[in-house]
């Protein structure tokens, strides 16, 4: 069977995207993705011209798989890439398990800068081993338990979450003890100058990071569609030092690192947001909301 042409996303793709949407996730997918689709692909401020990066593969009038990306403004080691996040990865029924989604991976990694891959499927994950790409290992997370609670384990039986707690509580006291925050916490609705002056400044610590200034963390979060978040700013000597954004109570990103991306929403499920502040030292404020949405 030839191999279908690949090129760039045209504007009357958008109604044989959306059925091919339907056929490959499901009704209600496809109307979240619907939902999102102009703020994700065509409001992102690092969209030149506003043209989705989206590319397509075609069998004559009939669109058989796509691969959208979200381009990013990366810094590497003091100077800027254009590179794009994997998204939206589909192929029809018919034409899977035949190669193209490896075409298609291969014509947006040809055309970008970098790219970029996070929360991967198994189905991506293994595309990604067969192209010979190094796998890193998992990303580490830094963890700062509150209570005895969080030592314990659900499949252990109690007598040994008991133990566990008894043993851990003396070193639960130390690290989770309060300390006085030296700074003003501020609820944002968006974020100012300022914030691309604080990307400024901390950028040449990172040899690697998106490029997270104001125009990028206003459309991130607070013009995305689908979801609301919650933000507070961390303010010291009357200047910006930090902010922080939650999601269910889970910490999604924080900067002055100025490195996330939110890959771990279901779709059409319900969240939550909530923000707390923090400065240098790890103080962290009362956090602020939450806010519900589906």
């Amino acid at each position: 069977m030839p191999v279908p042409d690949v090129d760039r996303y045209r504007p009357d793709d958008r109604r044989a995207v959306e059925a091919l949407y339907r056929r490959v996730f499901g009704t209600d997918a496809a109307e979240a993705s619907r939902l999102r689709w102009e703020w994700q692909y065509r409001r992102n401020p690092n969209n030149p011209g506003g043209e989705p990066e989206i590319w397509i593969a075609r069998e004559g009038p009939a669109i058989v798989g796509q691969y959208a990306t979200m381009p990013v403004r990366l810094a590497v080691k003091g100077r800027e890439v254009r590179g794009s996040w994997g998204m939206d990865v589909m192929v029809a029924p018919e034409r899977q398990r035949r190669g193209l989604g490896e075409v298609l991976f291969r014509t947006w990694d040809r055309n970008v800068g970098a790219s970029l891959g996070l929360g991967l499927s198994d189905a991506s994950y293994r595309l990604f081993q067969k192209l010979n790409w190094p796998d890193v290992g998992p990303v580490p997370c830094l963890v700062k338990p509150m209570s005895r609670r969080a030592f314990r384990h659900p499949r252990w039986p109690v007598p040994i979450n008991r133990l566990i707690s008894a043993l851990t509580w003396p070193i639960v006291l130390i690290v989770s003890r309060t300390r006085p925050l030296r700074a003003e916490v501020r609820i944002i609705q968006r974020f100012d100058d300022s914030f691309t002056q604080l990307w400024e400044k901390l950028a040449p610590r990172f040899d690697l990071a998106v490029r997270r200034d104001a125009a990028y963390l206003n459309w991130k979060f607070s013009t995305a569609p689908h979801v609301r978040y919650s933000m507070v700013s961390l303010v010291r000597d009357g200047q910006n030092a930090g902010y922080a954004v939650y999601r269910n109570g889970i910490l999604l990103g924080a900067t002055s690192t100025t490195s996330y991306f939110d890959t771990s929403r279901p779709r059409g499920a319900k969240v939550a947001y909530q923000v707390v502040a923090y400065d240098v030292a790890g103080n962290l404020s009362a956090p602020e909301g939450p806010v519900s949405v589906k």
